[in-house]
């Protein structure tokens, strides 16, 4: 159990079965937390294992640098994956609305994606300058 852990939920091993227990941790935000695996028999009794989970920040992926004239809007498409089991909801935050943005997609959107779900998105750049070098996060 814990946020962002994935695995079967019971494991059933004859006498003298060995088996590995395998899980995905997959979280959806930074930080650390605990989670814990439990194996239960009738005469064994009770194991429990703690389990430190640190999540980092992703790294930020920059894009290639957008070429278009001025008032013609240029165009690059991201992908965008979600790993989990779970339908998750993405929002969309941008620094610079009025030069970039996501095609079909207000700002201050949120995405939702289903399971296991790649989606490609496209983004925007609309220049109104000549020479100015414009950059959004």
């Amino acid at each position: 159990k814990g946020d962002g852990l994935h695995g079967d939920s019971f494991v059933r091993l004859k006498p003298n079965e060995q088996a590995i227990y395998s899980f995905i941790f997959s979280p959806m935000v930074s930080g650390e937390s605990e989670g814990f695996l439990r194996f239960y028999n009738d005469k064994a009794g009770e194991y429990v294992y703690v389990l430190k989970l640190k999540a980092t920040s992703p790294e930020t992926e920059a894009l290639p640098q957008f070429e278009s004239i001025v008032g013609v809007k240029a165009y690059q498409t991201i992908t965008i994956s979600n790993p989990l089991e779970r339908s998750v909801l993405l929002q969309v935050k941008c620094s610079d609305l009025d030069h970039f943005n996501l095609e079909d997609v207000g700002s201050d959107a949120t995405l939702k994606f289903e399971p296991l779900e790649t989606r490609e998105i496209r983004v925007w750049f609309l220049p109104d300058d000549i020479g100015e070098v414009q950059t959004a996060q």
